[in-house]
């Protein structure tokens, strides 16, 4: 079963779209996020690389605690 949406429900719909200037502090908010994620990603790679090589030099006995 489909449910479709009818005409006079569309053209009582109001839908906000903010001034460009909003949009485009959005799009660069966005834009800062995105980039803090992927640096973040990249720190979290680091670290389980790390993590890893820290526990073959354990395992190895090349490194004691």
């Amino acid at each position: 079963a489909q449910c479709l949406v009818g005409s006079e429900m569309c053209k009582e719909t109001v839908i906000y779209v903010p001034e460009k200037k909003v949009q485009d502090r959005i799009a660069l908010l966005i834009a800062m996020i995105n980039k803090d994620i992927d640096l973040q990603t990249q720190k979290l790679d680091k670290l389980i690389k790390q993590r890893k090589a820290l526990q073959q030099y354990l395992l190895t006995g090349i490194v004691r605690v």
